[in-house]
């Protein structure tokens, strides 16, 4: 399996990046290409299925569905029949947990929990209409229903998917964003998360080197 490193460049001054992308469809064989990087990843999925690879397990994806992707864990799209249709979004994790003043333990204890784990508690909280009205906020009810449209009916959009840019500006997207997880962090229950957080994939990686 092929890893590829991302570096997003991001800042205090530009701590997210917004992208739409549509994913493409694996039948067959797993798509062997996966990433890695430092950036926390919150995918949204508005409309299609896949199966996410995200570190050793498979994260199986239907309709409107949301995945945090912990800093340094290896994720990828591994199999699709229909594609999928994707708010991506990459996020400099040490201005999130800056922003959360008192919740920062909580977050790293939900990313720290296994992929699964992590998935399950994240569609108990976070209900589609929620996760549809992130997507809208930042692109617009109108680009997202074309969006969705043409995807169920096959047709191709009037410009290549991944250049739907959020045209927010930057402090609007990192509110929005921020808003996700002060739900999430408000609706999980202590007893749900473990009681230590574990070593996190930078920490294993600054270990082993």
């Amino acid at each position: 399996m092929k890893q590829t490193f991302f570096d997003w460049h991001l800042s205090r001054k530009e701590p997210v990046i917004c992208r739409v992308s549509r994913q493409p469809k694996y039948l067959k064989y797993e798509n062997p290409v996966s990433d890695f990087h430092e950036a926390l990843h919150l995918n949204i999925q508005f409309a299609g299925e896949r199966v996410k690879r995200i570190g050793s397990e498979l994260v199986d994806q239907k309709g409107i569905s949301c995945t945090i992707t912990a800093p340094w864990e290896p994720h990828k799209t591994a199999f699709s029949s229909h594609g999928a249709l994707l708010l991506m979004t990459v996020i400099d994790p040490a201005t999130l947990f800056d922003s959360l003043p008192g919740g920062e333990e909580k977050l790293q204890k939900i990313i720290a929990l296994e992929p699964l784990q992590r998935h399950r508690l994240i569609a108990k909280y976070l209900p589609e209409d929620f996760l549809l009205g992130i997507v809208t906020d930042l692109y617009s009810e109108e680009t997202v229903n074309e969006l969705i449209r043409n995807f169920h009916s096959g047709e191709k959009t009037r410009q290549k998917t991944d250049s739907y840019r959020s045209v927010c500006p930057i402090w609007e997207k990192w509110y929005v964003i921020l808003r996700l997880f002060v739900k999430l962090l408000s609706a999980v229950r202590p007893e749900e998360l473990p009681e230590k957080v574990t070593l996190s994939y930078s920490e294993l990686i600054r270990h082993s080197g």
